[in-house]
């Protein structure tokens, strides 16, 4: 099971590093941080200085049950999307970026943990916050969550909370 969990996370790290590398022409210098943490209530988070976007996951076949949080610090969304080539950015257009960022994540971790035989994952659609949320996610039940930090320039450019339950390997 061991193997499984820190499968998820790497996972979740091959997804954000190639969404930034498809949609922004990003390719971090430093290596990904990812941290194993526990939970006992899922929940969404964010204060006011930041875009975040949920995605929840949910498993075919077992009860399981998942999310993906992408939490983008405002002071570095004018960079990220610059490099995205979008310039005339508005407050609709960084909200369905971050959106259709988050999304890009959960379908290559998607994508990921069927190459490993986890079987077929359902994803839902992006909510994307602006304005600061604190709210727990309904029916998602987890005991750990990775939390993946992603540097470029020696500087935190965004993370990711990525969780999920009851996945053992089809093998």
């Amino acid at each position: 099971m061991g193997a499984v969990i820190m499968n998820l996370g790497n996972c979740a790290k091959e997804g954000v590093l190639l969404a930034l590398k498809s949609m922004c022409n990003i390719v971090p210098k430093d290596i990904p941080k990812i941290e194993m943490q526990s939970v006992s209530q899922p929940r969404i988070y964010s204060n006011y200085e930041s875009y975040v976007s949920l995605v929840v996951l949910k498993h075919e076949s077992v009860k399981g049950s998942g999310f993906i949080i992408l939490n983008l610090p405002k002071k570095n969304i004018k960079k990220i999307m610059d490099k995205a080539g979008l310039k005339d950015v508005t407050p609709h257009l960084i909200t369905d970026f971050c959106g259709e960022f988050c999304s890009i994540i959960a379908g290559v971790f998607k994508t990921e943990i069927q190459k490993l035989g986890l079987g077929l994952i359902q994803i839902g659609l992006p909510l994307t916050y602006a304005e600061g949320v604190d709210q727990p996610i309904e029916d998602v039940h987890v005991e750990h969550k990775y939390l993946i930090t992603i540097f470029d320039e020696d500087e935190q450019l965004l993370t990711l909370e990525v969780a999920f339950s009851s996945l053992k390997s089809a093998g």
